[in-house]
């Protein structure tokens, strides 16, 4: 069973009857609503630094925009469940790859890098996932009831 499968299934829709290319655009849209929460809460994160630099909200937006797969990489980093290595270790990427993200220095890896980070995070932070995809299913509940 797919990944995305449960989720379809909580609004109703049948599985069976959804195209690929359907499938593709609401996996793409759930990426998408984690990505643009998990913005909000490195936001949170940020704040005073932000009140500090004295950022525009745009300004944030793009800091946190070019630096994503390094702040996911400093949560990991920062619980001190994992090293560098560890990390590289466990997403199967040479260790400098994971390196040059961490610091900085590569702020547009690939989508394959970035789906073995973000999955990474997902597996360490799976109460921090359950709550956006909640988060995600109520907003649209509220939706559905508030045409």
């Amino acid at each position: 069973m797919p990944a995305i499968e449960p989720f379809i299934r909580l609004f109703k829709f049948k599985f069976s009857d959804l195209s690929k290319e359907k499938i593709y655009l609401i996996e793409l849209e759930l990426f998408i609503r984690v990505y643009m929460e998990l913005t909000q809460i490195f936001r949170s994160y940020y704040r005073e630094y932000f009140s500090i630099m004295k950022f525009s909200t745009n300004m944030e937006q793009e800091m946190i925009d070019d630096n994503f797969l390094k702040l996911i990489l400093n949560d990991l980093l920062l619980s001190e469940a994992y090293s560098l290595e560890g990390i590289a270790y466990h997403i199967q990427e040479p260790e400098d790859v994971v390196y040059e993200v961490a610091s900085g220095h590569n702020t547009n890896p690939s989508f394959k890098l970035s789906r073995k980070i973000i999955e990474l995070h997902r597996s360490f932070r799976p109460d921090l996932y359950k709550k956006i995809i909640d988060n995600l299913i109520t907003e649209h509940i509220k939706i559905l009831d508030n045409p």
